[in-house]
């Protein structure tokens, strides 16, 4: 019986310490016992016969610890739980945690890790327990930057367990597509935009931005979009709608990204999968005209092309809708500069045609049908 009270004493009364903490090693907790029992008659037979006869049967280095470090945080005075996003008020600027940490030993270190790295010692704040001296609170104020990361907290006891809680903090991009006469939807990895499609990037961030710290890129190159901000806080919101503005066309895999502005200068783009556009351009006429127009001796047509078309030709008529020349086997221009076509000002004989109003009608067929579209011209000598 005088034993087993020793042990008990041992346990919680009169535990081993290292480096002022307690420290429950299951060897150093029974030699702890049979000391401080030997210590009460170092002469008696009767005690030296105890710490003689009870032999340990077990791992003497076997941990006597119930738990890992116990976490409890508060962000700005609230309690939030492991996994919860963290998130910036459109008046705030800065977040404070508070973090509580207890443990059976001693609760001896936590790291706080956040996007730059391990945070230094000397940012955070630490004040012992004044429930539990075996634990300690501390406190540490930061930012939440527009990027991808976690905000981890990695406690740590006197017999070497962890335990850790992390906070995401997270950029989305939704990249959507928009054909004429239906709702947006998204954009797959490998989409197909046709020239007439919207295309948009629907931003979610941490914290409030302004328009301008936002720029999406095409292929790594800038190109012009329209933000509207949702929920604006003045000119800063936590989510923006950019909207593309510039065509995206040509049949090459493009990539879509968007760029934010960081508070040191740099800048990031948003950790999400890169989506890839084989733009496709549709059958469509563009432009069409001649110059010059009025003309006297002769004149070049110009149009373009959204696709290759299989036929395109140029019927010019009288005003009064007499067919007098046609001009066929055009070619397909995606560009105004590209291939225009001269027409001398003779009808189908050779003759010079008179002075007057004319109409000219361009034909184009591709697989998604025919277009034509009518002009005028007149020539003037």
């Amino acid at each position: 019986d005088q034993y087993n009270l020793a042990v008990v004493h041992a346990f919680f009364k009169n535990p081993p310490q290292r480096e002022g903490h307690t420290r429950w090693v299951l060897g150093e907790v029974l030699t702890q016992s049979k000391a401080n029992l030997y210590a009460v008659d170092p002469r008696s037979p009767t005690y030296l016969s105890m710490c003689a006869t009870y032999l340990m049967l077990g791992d003497p280095g076997m941990v006597m610890d119930a738990a890992p470090p116990r976490l409890s945080v508060r962000l700005d005075g609230d309690p939030i739980a492991s996994g919860t996003p963290l998130l910036l008020a459109a008046d705030q600027d800065s977040i404070r945690l508070e973090v509580r940490v207890r443990d059976e030993v001693w609760a001896k270190s936590l790291v706080i890790s956040d996007a730059r790295g391990a945070v230094a010692d000397t940012l955070i704040r630490i004040t012992p327990d004044p429930d539990d001296d075996r634990g300690f609170t501390a406190s540490y104020t930061t930012t939440v930057f527009p990027r991808d990361y976690d905000l981890l907290l990695e406690a740590e006891d006197g017999t070497g367990q962890r335990a850790t809680a992390a906070f995401p903090v997270r950029v989305t991009a939704d990249f959507q597509t928009k054909r004429p006469g239906r709702d947006w939807s998204p954009l797959a990895t490998g989409g197909r935009v046709l020239s007439e499609d919207s295309v948009r990037a629907v931003v979610s961030l941490p914290r409030f931005v302004t328009a301008e710290d936002l720029e999406v890129l095409l292929d790594d190159s800038r190109i012009h979009s329209r933000a509207e901000g949702s929920g604006l806080a003045g000119d800063r919101s936590r989510v923006w709608v950019l909207t593309i503005v510039d065509p995206i066309r040509g049949g090459t895999s493009r990539t879509l990204s968007v760029r934010i502005a960081q508070s040191d200068g740099g800048s990031v783009t948003v950790p999400s999968p890169p989506i890839a556009i084989e733009t496709e351009a549709s059958f469509a006429l563009d432009a069409l005209f001649n110059v010059p127009n009025p003309f006297a001796e002769e004149t070049w047509f110009f149009y373009s092309l959204g696709a290759p078309a299989g036929e395109v030709a140029i019927r010019i008529y009288t005003s009064s809708g007499r067919l007098i020349r046609t001009l066929r086997d055009l070619p397909s221009p995606q560009s105004l500069n590209d291939q225009p076509i001269l027409w001398d000002g003779r009808d189908e004989d050779g003759d010079p045609v008179a002075n007057g109003l004319y109409f000219y009608k361009l034909t184009a067929r591709g697989p998604q049908g025919a277009l034509t579209r009518i002009e005028k011209l007149a020539r003037v000598r």
